[in-house]
């Protein structure tokens, strides 16, 4: 586009944009004042295939493919530098206003009549810099069903009486070539499947988080591809799958706490495969080491008094105790054949005991304690079960211990 052309009072100008070398569509000899231009389109998914011939008066070849029925919408964008003074070589543009509108009409090249409903958006001009005006122009249309090459006209429309050099190049035209190609079946993208491990972790350990992409369809794995890993809502960070699909990372739970977490991939497609998604358990569970004295692990104790200290340590991953789980008794029957029966109640709390059936932590002995009071209780064999409040999912079952009450005669009277 002429600089002068674009911004004197006729409103007559010649858009001029770069062709898909990257080489302005015209010549110097054509256009007074040459400048930088493009045109881009959106939303297309190849290359143009062919390349059509300049016509007369300049072209543009689109550098995406157009598939029949395709909604394309073009911007074109210039820049105008204008030249104002004497001398050689310069007009004086200073009658012109700077900025403004320019009008142009768009339709299909003669060649082609009727094919196309184009959509002109309004060319608007801005002054970027001194001396310097960038214009931009959308253009709409429904691609043809028919395959084959095409073109748009953009003319210059003369809209006021005009004179100077201008005036000459109005009625100018502009080809914007483009080409409707079968769509081909192989360059849609595929459908994914994504599936993550479910995992178990120590509490505050370190777990490597693992996911598996593939096709869909023909379940090929599919490699170099991010894969984004986040636990509940936050972002973990990203990994890429290896040629086996598989996609690791490790992670360090020290910032979660003990029981099950959302565990959540995803895959953002890419321009061969659609994206997809997955989610499993991220379990985090405690060590549970062992019930202390004196209830034996063998099942052989045998409590005759008041009361029965229940004792349990918990660590973590890296053996260091774990202070602030709160981990629950109760009590069941138990029989020597059938197991663990029926729950009766959460056992009796004694004053060394915390709040309800919830054990307390001592640290002087790294232990949580809880005493059972046994008087309201018969004689017989009785399974302590603690639930340690971590992961249901990770721990197949709750702890438990074995005891035997056999209070004496005189002790269970006391009751009556």
């Amino acid at each position: 586009m002429n600089g002068y052309d674009c911004l004197r009072a006729a409103s007559a100008a010649l858009i001029v944009i770069t062709a898909a070398s990257g080489m302005p569509a015209f010549a110097a000899g054509d256009v007074m004042y040459p400048s930088a231009a493009h045109a881009m389109i959106n939303g297309l998914s190849a290359p143009v295939s062919s390349a059509f011939a300049t016509r007369a008066n300049g072209h543009t070849t689109l550098d995406h493919a157009v598939y029949a029925g395709d909604w394309v919408a073009v911007t074109t964008t210039w820049i105008v530098r204008r030249n104002s003074g004497s001398g050689a070589g310069s007009k004086n543009i200073s009658h012109v206003p700077e900025g403004g509108t320019v009008d142009y009409i768009v339709a299909p090249s003669a060649s082609n009549p009727g094919r196309l409903s184009v959509a002109l958006a309004e060319t608007t001009c801005t002054d970027s810099m001194p001396n310097q005006t960038t214009c931009t122009v959308e253009i709409n249309f429904n691609a043809p069903t028919a395959i084959g090459g095409y073109a748009l006209e953009i003319l210059a429309v003369d809209s006021a009486a005009g004179s100077g050099p201008g005036a000459a190049l109005v009625g100018r035209r502009h080809m914007i070539n483009f080409s409707v190609e079968l769509f081909d079946e192989s360059l849609q993208p595929k459908e994914t499947r994504l599936t993550v491990e479910p995992k178990c972790v120590l509490y505050k350990g370190d777990v490597d988080l693992t996911a598996t992409l593939e096709e869909l369809v023909e379940g090929a794995r599919i490699g170099v591809a991010d894969v984004n890993y986040a636990v509940d809502t936050g972002f973990v960070r990203a990994a890429i799958t290896g040629a086996n699909g598989i996609a690791t990372q490790s992670y360090t739970v020290s910032g979660l706490g003990a029981g099950d977490h959302t565990l959540y991939a995803e895959f953002g497609g890419s321009f061969d495969y659609l994206k997809s998604n997955a989610t499993d358990t991220l379990g985090i569970s405690y060590l549970f080491m062992g019930f202390g004295q004196p209830i034996n692990g063998d099942g052989t104790s045998i409590f005759s008094g008041p009361v029965i200290p229940i004792k349990i340590r918990l660590v973590d991953a890296y053996g260091l105790p774990v202070t602030d789980a709160e981990p629950k008794v109760w009590l069941v029957r138990y029989d020597t054949v059938e197991g663990v029966g029926e729950e009766v109640k959460p056992v009796s709390s004694m004053p060394a005991s915390g709040s309800g059936n919830i054990m307390r932590y001592v640290p002087e002995d790294e232990q949580y304690v809880y005493n059972w009071g046994t008087i309201d209780l018969e004689n017989g064999v009785y399974a302590v079960v603690v639930a340690l409040g971590d992961s249901p999912t990770c721990r197949a079952s709750n702890p438990y211990a074995i005891v035997t009450v056999a209070k004496k005669e005189w002790e269970a009277a006391k009751r009556h």
